[in-house]
């Protein structure tokens, strides 16, 4: 019999890990007249989708090839995460359903996939779907059939190790999740040298969840949202928690509105909180940690960036640095580690205390 600590190993450096990891890495561009390219993402996983963003940024690529890039490599990655796309945790009858969105500031142009089987990189079928498709949001077989028709290929994206992991849950945890131990989803931003603002999200949802469960992340409005004329902002966390008050929406109004990103996202967990304490949510039954998990991540089209979640956390720019790959400054808050990863970042005075 597979032994808990062995099905969880690798996951364990995640178990107790932070609620909002903001990783943001700052290009500056030589190009006369080229506003500074940049990128932020959550959750301490998000270095590896910083990294491939400042990579492609770098090299002139636009943000929407820079954004579906990042989270491509996230999805497509069994070693560093294991919250998002291959390597992920299957539903509760053992089948893998991804959820993937992608938008442009330009033109509020938008691809959404809701819980589809079999395709490693949804947030590239969504981006498909944005150019190409008739529609703007497929979900379940109409999602697989349009990503098949487009060229996609179908994959066994249930890893061994995440089947191990499914087996022994079904035997020991009689159906109960351990919400310690729920993942989570990557959410980016990014800002090309043309100035245009691009979201992408990708995750593999809360784990053994009921089959067709979608949450926040591929929700216009609710897991992204962005507006070239104000700014951008993802969110992660309690899906169900962060659907009810539209939250992603809610940051770039307040932006539109003249707040600061960080205080925009203030904004948010305060009326997030103010939505809790009406009696809206089911005392935790559908929430995917213990107690409230939300964190939101904004950038305005300065590039400045803000961020704030329920469990508070503090984050301090890093700044004089000319190296483009991230590196990762653990602060401890509490019992939650935070993590922030930057490179030549260029923050706000006060950046992501929740109050």
């Amino acid at each position: 019999m597979v032994s808990s600590s062995d099905a969880g190993l690798r996951r364990s450096g995640y178990r107790h890990a932070l609620l909002l990891g903001v990783v943001l890495a700052t290009l500056i561009s030589s190009v006369h007249g080229k506003v500074t390219p940049c990128a932020v993402a959550t959750w301490k996983f998000g270095e590896i989708a910083v990294r491939e963003a400042a990579r492609w940024l770098a090299e002139g690529h636009s943000a929407v090839d820079a954004a579906e890039r990042a989270v491509n490599a996230v999805e497509l990655d069994t070693q560093d995460q294991y919250f998002v796309g291959v390597g992920g945790l299957p539903n509760r009858d053992g089948v893998m359903e991804l959820d993937a969105a992608i938008m442009r500031g330009r033109g509020y142009r938008l691809g959404c996939v809701l819980a589809v089987q079999g395709i490693s990189t949804p947030v590239s079928v969504a981006r498909k779907l944005m150019e190409h498709g008739q529609h703007t949001v497929l979900a379940g077989e109409g999602a697989k059939t349009f990503a098949l028709e487009n060229g996609f290929k179908e994959e066994n994206i249930l890893t061994d190790e995440s089947r191990r992991e499914f087996e022994l849950w079904k035997r020991e945890q009689n159906f109960t999740v351990d919400k310690e131990a729920s993942h989570d989803t990557i959410g980016i931003i990014c800002r090309d040298e043309t100035g245009e603002l691009v979201v992408a999200t990708s995750t593999s949802g809360w784990k053994f969840k009921l089959p067709g469960r979608v949450g926040d992340s591929p929700l216009v409005g609710s897991g992204f949202y962005v507006d070239q004329a104000c700014g951008a902002a993802v969110a992660t966390g309690d899906g169900e928690e962060i659907m009810r008050g539209c939250l992603s929406f809610l940051v770039v109004e307040r932006m539109r509105m003249g707040d600061s990103p960080t205080r925009a996202c203030e904004h948010a967990i305060a009326r997030l909180r103010a939505i809790q304490s009406s009696g809206a949510s089911f005392q935790g039954e559908n929430r995917q940690h213990k107690k409230l998990t939300v964190g939101i991540v904004a950038m305005n089209t300065n590039g400045d960036v803000g961020a704030s979640s329920t469990l508070g956390m503090i984050c301090e720019g890093l700044k004089n640095s000319s190296s483009l790959h991230a590196q990762a400054l653990p602060i401890s808050t509490g019992a939650n580690q935070h993590f922030l990863a930057s490179s030549g970042s260029r923050w706000e005075q006060e950046l992501a205390e929740n109050r």
